[in-house]
């Protein structure tokens, strides 16, 4: 009896000194619940590197474009243009002259994140024969970057161009399918192609398609979610 009245005196005692070096006791690390909420970014930002290739050709016309209210269906041309979409095309730099692959700059688009909404980005590719020379150049769109900064800390959300665009541009009626690519995603280099229908006539699936008819087309991202860890 003496004996158990020890133990239990020595395994107090051994609480005790625990409570008094800790202050707390036994300290069980933190982990947030699923659905917890995630502090809001300081600050979202983007980039891109982009070749204006044939400037003198001058009847086609880029835009940068982000959406939150886009329905994530990329393959529809119509579901891409009922979205809303805010041109950001003048906060990047592109340069329309050396014929060369240039920095976008680090584009802060921090006042058009909405909170709990993904956001979406677009490049749109417009080729208008009344326009110009008739002739569209062609753009080439490499390492698009999207960051989120909080406190400080910078999380990258965006991967490679071959996970976050889609095989082939998403076009009107008139655009031949085929002609816009994501190389990456085919294996045939590093970057995104935007052009303009290059024959006068060209036979894709049965549909004829041709050069002298203004085109649209837009590569979409996948979402990017903000405000997920």
């Amino acid at each position: 009896m003496m004996k158990m009245t020890k133990m239990t005196s020595f395994l107090c005692l051994l609480a005790v000194f625990g409570l008094w070096i800790t202050g707390k006791g036994v300290e069980i690390p933190h982990k947030p619940h699923a659905g917890a909420a995630i502090t809001t970014p300081t600050k979202v930002q983007l980039s891109f590197n982009l070749r204006y290739n044939y400037p003198t050709r001058t009847s086609a016309k880029i835009s940068v474009l982000v959406s939150t209210d886009f329905n994530g269906k990329r393959e529809s041309f119509e579901d891409i243009q009922a979205a809303t979409w805010t041109d950001i095309t003048d906060r990047c730099h592109i340069d329309y002259e050396s014929n060369k692959f240039t920095p976008s700059g680090k584009v802060d688009i921090t006042d058009l994140h909405r909170e709990g909404k993904p956001i979406y980005l677009a490049f749109k590719y417009v080729f208008d024969p009344a326009e110009g020379n008739r002739q569209g150049a062609t753009i080439w769109i490499g390492k698009v970057l999207v960051e989120a900064i909080t406190d400080g800390k910078t999380t990258v959300l965006s991967s490679d161009l071959a996970t976050d665009f889609l095989k082939h541009a998403t076009g009107d009626a008139h655009k031949n399918p085929t002609r816009s690519e994501n190389r990456d995603a085919l294996g045939t280099g590093k970057s995104l192609i935007m052009q303009a229908n290059f024959h006068r006539s060209a036979t894709v699936e049965g549909v004829t398609y041709t050069n002298r008819t203004r085109t649209e087309e837009y590569f979409v991202s996948v979402p990017y979610y903000v405000n997920k860890k």
